[in-house]
């Protein structure tokens, strides 16, 4: 998986890259990446 952040944070499958990506807001990305964090998923 790779990950580009800026703006809007973009995610994709580096063994299907052809499949494109998916976006997320940054405050959205960032409360995934705590859910995870605090095992809340």
């Amino acid at each position: 998986m790779e990950v580009a952040e800026g703006e809007r944070t973009a995610v994709r499958d580096t063994r299907h890259r052809h499949l494109g990506h998916l976006e997320f807001p940054v405050l959205e990305w960032e409360g995934f990446l705590r859910s995870l964090e605090q095992r809340e998923l």
